[in-house]
C-alpha cells in the first residue's frame, strides 16, 4: 500500500470515528498542539545552538 493510499484511507476514517467518538477531537486537538508546542521548542534549541 503506497503512503497516498494510506493518507486518503486515515481522512476518510477520521471523520466517522470523531462522529462516534466526540471526546476523540479534543484528544487529537490536544495531541497537535503538544506536537506543535514541542516541534517550536526543538526548532529553537537548534537555532540556540547554530
Amino acid at each position: 500500500m503506497r503512503l497516498s493510499e494510506q493518507k486518503l484511507r486515515v481522512h476518510t476514517l477520521a471523520p466517522r470515528i470523531i462522529a462516534a467518538h466526540p471526546h476523540m477531537l479534543r484528544i487529537q486537538i490536544e495531541i497537535q498542539l503538544i506536537a506543535r508546542h514541542q516541534l517550536v521548542a526543538v526548532f529553537g534549541f537548534i537555532q540556540h545552538r547554530l
